[in-house]
């Protein structure tokens, strides 16, 4: 992509799985958008044939294109193209879920707010799911934040603790001086932890209020409602241990004190795989709090 001297670089990255029958809504809508970016397309391994279909009907639209032989997950995956893209020649990371879209003055309209607050680490437009209708996570999180209202270059920001990663508009320098998402991450949680370091920094989210995104994923359950206690036990606490705000040896504690109780209560109950599930969990987590600690003091 050529820029005048004036435009900010942006890049935007789309990590595909099995995403044959979303890749024309998504890709289509970074290609028409009317702000110039360049595109980096990285495909996980993908067993529906999403990377044949992107090299025969896409790659003239695509600045760099990554067939991976292994799935790498949400967070590794974005961390693979933060490394082989040089970050430091853009200004901006546009971050796009596959079976999202960004409306045509989508990123501009993010770029220009992002221009007038140095503060915004992260900046989202409002996630719906059909017109009108609003993700059904989305308007969650959204309700429950009643966050600063303000007008940044003349359009309508709010505040928020948190907006998921399917559309996010991040400052590049910020991406490199946190390092990315934490691999410790699989899937689901990476996101939330990569905030939480943004906000230990002194960066704020904000969502752009008269900019759309289009999220179309299951209503009914997300891939976070459909995992086990355990999982979601793990996965909460780890979380918790690396969230930089948070006293790292209380937080040793209360799951301590928080597997215990759970472990005590499916034995009671004769649930011996949950709670060895519970354990496992927990011996996990104890095993990597060497690990835990070292990301902590990166942040």
């Amino acid at each position: 992509m050529t820029y005048n001297n004036t435009i900010k670089k942006v890049l935007c990255i789309i990590v595909t799985y099995n995403a044959s029958d979303w890749l024309n809504t998504c890709i289509s809508s970074v290609v028409n958008s009317d702000y110039p970016v360049d595109l980096a397309v990285v495909d996980n391994a993908s067993t529906d044939g999403t990377a044949d279909l992107i090299k025969n009907q896409y790659l003239d639209s695509i600045s760099y294109f990554y067939p991976l032989n292994e799935n790498l997950g949400f967070g590794k995956a974005h961390n693979f193209v933060f490394h082989e893209c040089d970050l430091t020649e853009y200004d901006y990371v546009f971050l796009l879920n596959q079976d999202a879209e960004i409306s045509r003055s989508g990123i501009s309209e993010l770029v220009q707010v992002a221009e007038g607050d140095g503060t915004l680490g992260i900046l989202s437009p409002i996630h719906y799911y059909s017109e009108g209708v609003m993700d059904r996570s989305f308007a969650g999180y959204y309700d429950r934040t009643l966050g600063e209202r303000t007008k940044i270059n003349g359009i309508n920001v709010r505040m928020v603790d948190f907006v998921n990663a399917a559309i996010w508009l991040v400052r590049a320098d910020l991406i490199i001086k946190l390092d990315g998402f934490n691999p410790l991450f699989q899937h689901y949680g990476e996101d939330t932890n990569f905030v939480h370091k943004l906000h230990a920094a002194g960066y704020r989210v904000g969502i752009v209020e008269s900019t759309a995104g289009f999220h179309y994923r299951n209503q009914e359950a997300t891939g976070l409602d459909r995992r086990s206690f355990a999982d979601m036990f793990y996965l909460k606490r780890l979380i918790r241990l690396l969230n930089p705000s948070l006293y790292f040896l209380k937080e040793i504690i209360v799951l301590l004190g928080a597997a215990a109780n759970h472990i005590f209560l499916y034995l009671i109950n004769n649930e011996l795989g949950e709670a060895k599930n519970i354990l496992n969990g927990l011996v996990k987590l104890l095993k990597q709090l060497a690990v835990i600690y070292h990301y902590r003091k990166l942040t």
